[in-house]
């Protein structure tokens, strides 16, 4: 089961958290976690995946992350098996950090996204 259950304005849906430092998942998706998004996404379920991409400034990365990308739960094979540059387009990207991430905006693209497995 994913990391997160919600229910917003009479939409619910599963939220799966990972970290990312770079294109790799920090924690990957396992085969398990995937086969349970697959599984709710064909009954009819809504799951994201939301990944923040993080990390400190230094001479070899430049400026500091630390950013907001939210998947729809379909990308959840293509992001284990490929990173960030193996899955689609996000649904959603905000930096700055978490006081700076759109939150209104956030919940209206969860509570609004349409979903067709």
């Amino acid at each position: 089961m994913p990391d997160d259950n919600w229910c917003l304005s009479g939409s619910e849906f599963w939220i799966e958290y990972k970290k990312s430092e770079a294109n790799v998942l920090s924690h990957n998706l396992s085969p398990h976690q995937i086969g349970w998004i697959e599984r709710r996404l064909r009954a009819g379920g809504r799951v994201f995946v939301a990944v923040r991409l993080q990390w400190g400034s230094g001479p070899r990365r430049g400026a500091a992350m630390d950013a907001l990308l939210l998947y729809h739960g379909r990308e959840a094979r293509a992001l284990a098996l490929g990173g960030l540059s193996g899955a689609g387009k996000p649904l959603g990207r905000w930096e700055g950090g978490p006081a700076r991430w759109d939150w209104p905006e956030i919940e209206a693209l969860l509570v609004k996204t349409k979903f067709q497995g």
